[in-house]
């Protein structure tokens, strides 16, 4: 049996002899003085893209909801491209009965009244906040199945 100690170090000495494997190419990409033999360098490797604001899927996996480009109807998720058991927040169902909304987050309001004690108002800040604070909890996943999709399901429509 392999003690986690023994597995560490182990990794530590492959990666170790992995770094010295690429010294020789670093060293004259970094100004060294280190003589080299006339021999030509192996190819490089190319370098990725530069980090961003917001991350992107790979140009390979181009996973996407299907139809597209209707006002009304569903978008469904392609669960068979899926890895595990959290969808992406750019693949959830959707359902739409008038396109998708374009909101604009400084004139965002949700209004709760009805059976409440107090009618309130709430901007998207307020919510900001209060999503800020619930992020500092234990967190739950759940399972969540719109309305629209349940109808499709008890229909038959989709399994």
């Amino acid at each position: 049996m392999i003690s986690r100690r023994g597995l560490l170090v182990g990794g530590a000495a492959a990666a170790g002899a992995t770094l010295l494997g690429t010294l020789p190419s670093i060293l004259p990409a970094q100004g060294s003085s280190t003589p080299t033999s006339g021999a030509s360098e192996a190819p490089r490797r190319p370098i990725g893209e530069p980090t961003s604001a917001i991350s992107s899927r790979s140009p390979f996996e181009q996973p996407a909801r299907t139809p597209t480009g209707q006002v009304t109807g569903a978008s469904f998720s392609p669960l068979q491209e899926f890895s595990g058991t959290i969808t992406p927040t750019d693949l959830h169902f959707e359902r739409h009965h008038s396109g998708v909304p374009i909101i604009n987050p400084a004139q965002y309001a949700l209004l709760v009244h009805g059976l409440v004690d107090r009618p309130t108002v709430f901007t998207l800040a307020d919510l900001k906040r209060a999503a800020a604070s619930y992020l500092t909890k234990p967190r739950v996943t759940l399972t969540v199945v719109p309305e629209g999709k349940r109808d499709l399901m008890v229909t038959g429509v989709i399994q």
